[in-house]
């Protein structure tokens, strides 16, 4: 079921065929806006992960996020036909507004609606095929500086980002500039994230720059170089939240930026409302973005190494070690 207008777009075979029985009037319905979208992707986060948590207690395999969005439809609608339209209404939001937004991309990757069909080229260290001569250095990492690309995402990774999305909602010493959107939400359950987080248009969430430098310095299998090439890649997409509340705009304040991120390498450097006349921010779901591309470009660099290793150690190629 791949689109012939955009190239990385598929419908996976299970969602397409719970969708077979759509009417042909279903081709007239408008998807979502961006907002209803963003509102209705995180309250399935919250929802997914409540249920992910119950699997493990009780020991059952972890479903699928197709499944699980399929089941969540069928307990929320009464009838078969509004079920089938709803679902069709988000996934074709979903291909309207995934270049706008890294959430909803995450949403279209968890699915296995995007897949990459370009050729993603990465500098590494780890290009060569092992040969009967050739060294082979255990301790070296792949050095991967290409950006995120548009992969699937398996239900392991789906635990990944919600663990390093609670680490980056976790309490925060510095304070942060409130926006519009803070200030017009004043009770609790209107703010889906804590006060660090800064809200825009209620579609885009940004954190502090420190705060996402913490977490790339946490991965302890990054190196020097892979932590400041995922630094720099972050901070490509930062902004500077300016003092009215409002964010700058994304041009013009590079050396700002670049200032910040400097002083976010020092451990005891916060944010803070009180004193900074501008703070450097960055997208929550583009800092998980650029992690999880790290992440899954490090463990493909191991199981290669472990296969060259094998293939290296059996020495008739049956395929057993002796």
């Amino acid at each position: 079921r791949r689109s012939c207008v955009d190239r990385n777009w598929r419908v996976p075979d299970g969602v397409a065929r719970f969708l077979s029985n759509l009417p042909k009037t279903a081709l007239a319905i408008r998807p979502l806006c961006l907002r209803e979208l963003v509102k209705e992707i995180q309250d399935i986060f919250v929802e997914k992960m409540k249920y992910d948590e119950q699997d493990r207690v009780s020991g059952e395999k972890l479903q699928s996020m197709n499944d699980f969005l399929i089941e969540r439809h069928l307990r929320l609608y009464d009838s078969r036909d509004r079920c089938e339209i709803h679902l069709y209404t988000f996934i074709i939001g979903i291909r309207k507004h995934y270049k706008k937004s890294s959430l909803v991309r995450f949403m279209g990757r968890f699915m296995h609606l995007l897949e990459n069909n370009e050729s993603c080229k990465k500098i590494s260290n780890d290009k060569k095929e092992l040969d009967g001569t050739e060294k082979i250095d255990m301790d070296s990492e792949p050095t991967s500086i290409s950006r995120p690309t548009l992969g699937y995402l398996d239900p392991e990774s789906l635990t990944t980002f919600f663990d390093l999305q609670s680490y980056l909602l976790s309490d925060y010493k510095g304070t942060v500039i409130e926006t519009k959107d803070h200030r017009e939400a004043p009770h609790e359950e209107e703010r889906p994230y804590p006060p660090h987080v800064v809200t825009c248009d209620r579609c885009s969430f940004w954190i502090p720059l420190d705060r996402a430098i913490d977490c790339i310095i946490l991965l302890n299998f990054l190196d020097e170089k892979q932590i400041e090439a995922c630094s720099r890649q972050i901070e490509y997409g930062a902004r500077i939240l300016l003092r009215n509340g409002t964010l700058g705009p994304d041009v013009g304040a590079n050396l700002l930026i670049r200032n910040a991120a400097r002083q976010c390498f020092r451990r005891d450097y916060r944010c803070d409302a009180s004193a900074d006349e501008h703070q450097a921010v960055v997208g929550l779901h583009d800092v998980l973005e650029h992690v999880l591309h790290h992440l899954a470009a490090h463990v493909e660099g191991r199981k290669r190494r472990i296969g060259r290793l094998f293939a290296r150690a059996d020495a008739d190629g049956d395929g057993v070690l002796r």
